[in-house]
């Protein structure tokens, strides 16, 4: 959707140009491709492939998307210059922006960093981090917080820096974990400094 704001709301702003039509297709040309190769990427696929997977007819993709226990929905690609709609504007402000707030909302990893909760000893005090893996494969599950990571499907870990340096070292206990759980968060008294990686705020680091 915010892609689609984006290329109508630069096409828009020249749909009073009489050769709208001729520019707009390479325009359209690069922003479609820069499109399949960014999900390519994220499926780990071809170009080919992703845009074989959306094509519903002569230049027209679709990407379907369903949340649990909602209905399935549509959202049509802008890849052609018939979906635009071209004519006299009946306004005088031609120069205003797309409003793109209403396609920003916050991730589930942010949502989890603003908790400021360790989600293994469950402080809230201190310099809380993001222990990270490639993937989950990666994971064998040897030791309790790989078996975490793999029940709760994720490849991101919000830790505080005295579980994070444990982690690192081997030596992250499972006691803190069972003291989470039981309602009795521990509360170390350290700095905030962490072990490895850089912040992204003053008290929030990513490893």
């Amino acid at each position: 959707m915010m892609y689609n704001a984006e290329i109508r709301g630069f096409l828009g702003y020249y749909a009073l140009a009489d050769n709208l039509v001729d520019v707009a297709d390479k325009v359209l040309w690069l922003t479609t491709s820069s499109f399949f190769r960014t999900l390519a990427g994220k499926r780990q696929s071809s170009v080919k492939k992703v845009a074989k997977s959306l094509k519903r007819g002569p230049g027209r993709y679709v990407i379907t998307l369903q949340k649990e226990g909602k209905p399935m929905k549509e959202y049509e690609l802008v890849s052609s210059t018939r979906q635009l709609n071209q004519g006299v504007s009946p306004s005088r402000q031609l120069d205003l922006k797309p409003n793109l707030w209403m396609y920003r909302n916050r991730t589930e990893l942010g949502k989890r960093l603003l908790a400021h909760q360790c989600e293994w000893c469950g402080t809230r005090q201190g310099q809380i981090e993001v222990h990270h893996i490639r993937k989950l494969g990666n994971l064998k599950g040897k030791v309790s917080w790989e078996r975490q990571m793999i029940q709760r499907h994720r490849k991101t870990m919000i830790l505080c820096a005295e579980c994070h340096d444990e982690l690192h070292a081997g030596t992250l206990s499972e006691e803190k974990k069972k003291r989470r759980e039981n309602g009795r968060a521990v509360y170390p008294e350290r700095g905030t400094g962490g072990s490895e990686g850089s912040s992204v705020k003053p008290d929030v680091a990513i490893h």
